[in-house]
């Protein structure tokens, strides 16, 4: 289109067969104007490539901003999805521990409700041993001083 533009307003005067002018009218002097359409339109095609020159600038930019926040945002999701994998990790084990304390609490309970059933029985035992203690102290020595009289009889005492 520029160069149609250009061969239209550069063509000069006498490039076209006429008859001479009629008097009054002057030399051919071509427009101004053409010129300055040319520059308009030539100023255009520059604004325009530097405005596609900033756009593809600015759109490598917000790219490399976009590819920064992807990583950045995949690093965050990495690093929480170990920290809830961790965490479920430690809570298992904890859970584990739990039911091992529990099931242990539970055998020591028994352990002890059969402990207090002896001790019972032992005590049973022990306060009837005690209670008869002077008695069969007094049995004893009374059987002791009847066999020192048997033996004396026996010995011809």
């Amino acid at each position: 289109a520029m160069s149609t533009l250009q061969d239209l307003y550069n063509v000069q005067a006498s490039s076209f067969l006429q008859a001479n002018e009629p008097e009054g009218l002057g030399a051919y002097k071509p427009s101004g104007s053409g010129s300055k359409v040319i520059t308009m339109l030539q100023q255009l095609i520059k604004d325009s490539e530097v405005m596609a020159a900033e756009a593809r600038e600015a759109e490598q930019t917000s790219q490399e901003s976009l590819e920064a926040f992807a990583s950045e945002t995949n690093k965050a999701i990495k690093t929480k999805k170990d920290g809830i994998s961790k965490q479920t990790k430690q809570r298992g084990m904890k859970v584990v521990l739990l039911a091992e304390t529990s099931e242990a609490k539970h055998l020591t309970s028994a352990e002890m409700t059969q402990l207090q059933m002896v001790k019972e029985r032992l005590h049973e035992s022990c306060d009837f041993l005690l209670s008869q203690f002077d008695v069969r102290q007094k049995a004893r020595a009374d059987e002791i001083e009847a066999l020192k009289k048997a033996k004396l009889t026996l010995a011809g005492d």
